[in-house]
This record gives C-alpha cells, sequence and structure tokens, in this order.
C-alpha cells in the first residue's frame, strides 16, 4: 500500500509538471507567428485613438448653403408730368430704382403715341436711342437708355420733353424697366407702369 501510494503522488505530482509544461508551451506559441518559414516574434498590439471633429452648433452651416445670391428688383413710376394744351409742350420723367438686394445692368424704355413729335431725352448715367414706328401696335416714339449697373437702393431718372399733338385728346404713355426680362430679378411683376394725360382745347 505504501509503494502504490508514492506511485500515486507521483503521478499526481507529474500530472502537475505536465499541466505546467503544456501551460508554458502554449504561452510561447501565443508570442511567435510563423511567417515565411521563419519564426517571426509577433508585433504587440497598439491602442489606436480615433479623433471625431465636432462642427460648432451655430447655424452658420446650414445657413451659408440655403441661402440663394441676391437679385436686383427694378421698379418704375412717373414722377413728374407737365402736360400743357393741344400743341404745347409735353414733359415726364420716369424713375427707375432698385429695391433688391444686388445691383445690376438695367434697361428703362418709354413709347409716346406717334402723334408727339420732336422728341427728346436726358438721362445721367445711360446710353439712350429713339426709334420712331409709324404704325402697328407698336406705332409711336420708342426711348430706349441703359445702363451697365444699378447699385441695390439706387434711383435714376429718364427725363423726356416732346411736342404734343394739335388736335386735344387723351394719350396713353407707358415706362418699363428690363422690357426683354433679360435681368432675373427678386420680383418680375412690377416692372411696367402706364399713364393717361389729356391734352385740352
Amino acid at each position: 500500500m505504501i509503494g502504490g501510494t508514492r506511485r500515486l503522488d507521483g503521478l499526481q505530482h507529474g500530472g502537475r509538471g505536465m499541466a505546467s509544461l503544456w501551460l508554458v508551451l502554449a504561452t510561447v506559441m501565443l508570442l511567435f507567428s510563423v511567417g515565411d518559414g521563419r519564426l517571426v516574434l509577433a508585433a504587440p498590439l497598439r491602442p489606436v485613438t480615433v479623433s471625431h471633429a465636432v462642427l460648432p452648433d451655430d447655424g452658420l452651416t446650414t445657413a451659408a448653403a440655403t441661402t440663394s445670391p441676391g437679385r436686383p428688383d427694378f421698379r418704375v413710376a412717373f414722377t413728374r408730368l407737365d402736360v400743357g394744351q393741344a400743341g404745347d409742350s409735353l414733359s415726364y420723367t420716369v424713375q427707375v430704382w432698385n429695391e433688391g438686394s444686388a445691383g445690376g445692368a438695367v434697361r428703362v424704355t418709354t413709347m409716346l403715341p406717334p402723334e408727339f413729335s420732336n422728341v427728346r431725352v436726358n438721362a445721367p448715367g445711360f446710353a439712350c436711342s429713339r426709334q420712331f414706328t409709324a404704325g402697328g401696335s407698336d406705332a409711336g416714339t420708342l426711348v430706349a437708355c441703359t445702363r451697365s449697373e444699378l447699385a441695390d437702393g439706387a434711383a435714376a431718372e429718364v427725363s423726356v420733353e416732346a411736342n404734343a399733338p394739335a388736335t386735344p385728346g387723351s394719350y396713353r404713355l407707358v415706362a418699363t424697366a428690363d422690357p426683354r426680362d433679360e435681368v432675373p430679378e427678386a420680383d418680375e411683376g412690377n416692372n411696367q407702369v402706364a399713364t393717361v394725360v389729356t391734352l385740352g382745347a
């Protein structure tokens, strides 16, 4: 019994020794990897730091992306109208101003009935022309004045004089800004104005 006990103790001690040996071998295998047939020490793991950029929540980025560029907005009006008797002279002033948020080139036209003659125009800052058409839907004298820039909030004037017809009656005058819709505007519905003048006997 004593001998048997010693053999059992030896096996038990030997079992613990074998377990320790296997633990050492497993640890060594974890520390080494095989590459190209050679034992290469595995690279140690390094912590990786991930950084995130945070934009300030001030609303500026969203506003800049959604805001559309400014546009001009031209408006015209008759600001002075001097009417005499038939056969006298007629004079009036067309004012154009830019109510938009950006400047732009502007063209102003005004149409006089064909009964008015000797049409003169005075418009500082504009380049103007006159064209007479004797008949048809466009009969009359077309005064066209163009300038390369009218800043936002600015105004300019086109003054016209003409000899009135000898026949009394009512006559229609028309003024238009950007008549060909060449300039994209904030409001396209306020570019024209008309008035009727009455010449007495």
